[in-house]
């Protein structure tokens, strides 16, 4: 029996236009391996009618159902219980793929547990813009920072990270990056970053819209409480403070290399020119 590849999973609610748009992108996909799994919040625009047909006319829908839901999460959940390909991507509708970008992905889905690459930002007036995920590391203390994002239009996991547990639906916003914190710091899941466009993310979605950064940032702050104890916290946050710092990127790269010695016996020297210049006793070292 021939293995999926790829599960496409879509959450929508009353979304008709925008579920033309995704279900569109991925028809036009050369990239056979996959199934598609769509679900529907009880939508009462015309967005069941568009899955029904849709659904007639595709034969990687492998499931789908409309039924009230308590949050983006309830629902992507309901299609990871369906899912049965190796990875999971979650493409909700309004959010679109690259032309033919599942068959050059799919030779870089070498086994790594989560695998992701780069997303094209849409604003309304459908302007467009590359946002790059190239992270020199994933450690501890990036992974923390406010501004941490893995785009999951762009991403791809391994189907059985969900065997031990799904997305949190006790939050709206942030279970996606509690998800991550827990495979990548905690279970030490492999990753692996891909410079490819993968989707085109409509601008202003839940996750976007300034009117819910006060959500996130206390959304986020109870993650990080719930996971990590007091005394952690603060190490984490003065080594975060370190890594920010120019000096520290320095030497971490040149590290005790030849080179790096030299250069930093220069700046040794130079301060101390410096040091003897506007000493006041004259002094020399």
């Amino acid at each position: 029996m021939h293995t999926l590849q790829l599960s496409i999973i879509t959450v929508n609610l009353n979304n008709s236009s925008g579920l033309n748009k995704t279900l569109q992108s991925i028809k036009e996909q050369s990239f056979k391996s996959y199934e598609h799994i769509i679900i529907d919040g009880n939508s009462i625009d015309d967005s069941k009618n568009i899955i029904s047909k849709y659904s007639q006319t595709s034969t990687h829908v492998t499931y789908w159902i409309s039924e009230k839901d308590n949050g983006i999460y309830n629902a992507m959940n309901k299609g990871i219980v369906h899912a049965n390909g190796e990875y999971i991507l979650f493409l909700n509708s309004g959010d679109y793929l690259e032309p033919e970008v599942l068959q050059t992905i799919s030779e870089q889905l070498t086994g790594e547990d989560i695998i992701y690459g780069d997303l094209y930002f849409v604003s309304k007036q459908e302007e467009r813009r590359l946002q790059r995920f190239n992270y020199p590391d994933l450690s501890t203390t990036r992974i923390l920072q406010p501004n941490f994002c893995i785009p999951h239009p762009a991403s791809f996991i391994k189907r059985k990270l969900f065997d031990k547990e799904q997305y949190n639906e006790q939050y709206k916003i942030v279970s996606d990056w509690e998800f991550f914190i827990k495979n990548i710091i905690f279970e030490n899941k492999t990753t692996k970053y891909v410079s490819l466009a993968i989707s085109n993310f409509i601008d202003g979605g839940v996750s976007s819209l300034e009117s819910n950064e006060t959500l996130i940032r206390h959304e986020r702050d109870d993650v990080i409480c719930k996971m990590f104890p007091p005394k952690v916290l603060e190490s984490l946050n003065r080594l975060s403070n370190i890594e920010q710092s120019p000096l520290y990127e320095i030497l971490s790269q040149e590290k005790y290399s030849k080179r790096f010695q030299k250069k930093v016996k220069k700046i040794i020297q130079f301060y101390c020119k410096v040091y003897n210049l506007f000493n006041k006793t004259g002094e020399k070292y």
